[in-house]
């Protein structure tokens, strides 16, 4: 996972595109949605696999868990206005299911809107509050995760 400490392996290029990259905003958004803690990563390809100069390094963000967690990446990559987002909840017992797109505005009504038109998908109280996961849970019976049942030493 990097961090700002390692983009001295960056080219001059990829840091100055990563530096730019609008982690502020995103937290903000996040946070609307419940999410705290949000990173910015990135993952440096190879001359072979950059589609353009531009695209020399893919940044992404994502909270830290690993079983309730959400992840923003750019679409396209190289950009900072236009994103989809996932929540990955297998902790609750729900599989990955679509990514979600939006639009990262500048300003905070806009924000705001956004957020609320993605809240059904992308709140991460309906994944934390057992009420709202039950809800979730039965309004999505196609995203929940197969689990073997425990069985506590009897047969």
């Amino acid at each position: 996972m990097p961090y700002l400490s390692d983009l001295g392996r960056l080219t001059i290029e990829q840091r100055a595109l990563i530096l730019s990259k609008p982690i502020w905003r995103m937290r903000r958004f996040a946070a609307m949605l419940g999410w705290n803690g949000l990173q910015l990563e990135w993952i440096r390809l190879s001359p072979e696999e950059a589609a353009s100069p531009n695209c020399s390094v893919v940044a992404y963000y994502l909270t830290t868990d690993q079983k309730l967690r959400i992840q923003i990446n750019e679409i396209p990559a190289g950009q900072s206005r236009f994103h989809q987002a996932i929540v990955v909840a297998s902790r609750n017992g729900i599989g990955v299911f679509d990514w979600h797109k939006f639009e990262l505005f500048d300003d905070d009504d806009s924000l705001a809107a956004e957020a609320d038109r993605l809240r059904p998908w992308l709140d991460r109280q309906q994944f934390r509050n057992p009420k709202r996961r039950a809800i979730f849970k039965k309004e999505h019976p196609e995203l929940l995760l197969v689990t073997k049942k425990r069985w506590r030493g009897k047969r």
